[in-house]
């Protein structure tokens, strides 16, 4: 009779044990899910181009990125764009341009209505700033977006104008 009741205390013990460790994985889930959702929240700056799609690509891995699609919705050719994690004080960024060498007039990265895929390593992204397509420099030099964005790319611009100039 002790016996049976030694049995049923333990595997009762056991039952509880079990249980709670579920509820824990459950709740970890869920914060790993919302943590994941929040990461991929990403904003536009810029009137005409609108993210379209956000991922995460090889995730687990060190080397994991976050995928941002982006659609140009103007009628206007792009030669720079900028993505930015953070805010004036502390940031993070990817940016992409055509900007070649000397004089050479800039390729156009993102065509009229045509979409590009700009990817950002998870380990870059800022927690708690925001994610946002930061600034844009079209093909005839125009800029949009934060300030800030916008300088660096012009900035881009004149070293590849002068790293041609150097050469020369």
């Amino acid at each position: 009779m002790r016996t049976h009741l030694s049995k049923t205390k333990t595997l009762f013990a056991l039952g509880t044990i079990c249980a709670v460790a579920v509820c824990a994985i459950g709740v970890a889930a869920i914060k790993r899910q919302h943590d994941s959702a929040r990461i991929h929240t990403v904003v536009s700056k810029i009137k005409n181009l609108e993210v379209v799609g956000v991922t995460v690509e090889r995730e687990g891995e060190p080397d994991a990125t976050l995928a941002i699609i982006i659609r140009n919705n103007s009628a206007r050719g792009i030669v720079a764009l900028s993505v930015e994690s953070g805010d004036g004080k502390d940031f993070s960024g990817i940016s992409t341009t055509g900007f070649g060498d000397g004089d050479v007039t800039p390729s156009i990265i993102l065509e009229p209505y045509g979409t590009i895929k700009m990817e950002m390593l998870l380990g870059n992204l800022l927690p708690g700033k925001p994610l946002k397509v930061s600034g844009v420099m079209y093909a005839d030099a125009a800029t949009e977006g934060e300030d800030i964005a916008k300088e660096r790319l012009r900035s881009y611009k004149e070293r590849a104008k002068a790293r041609g100039t150097a050469r020369s």
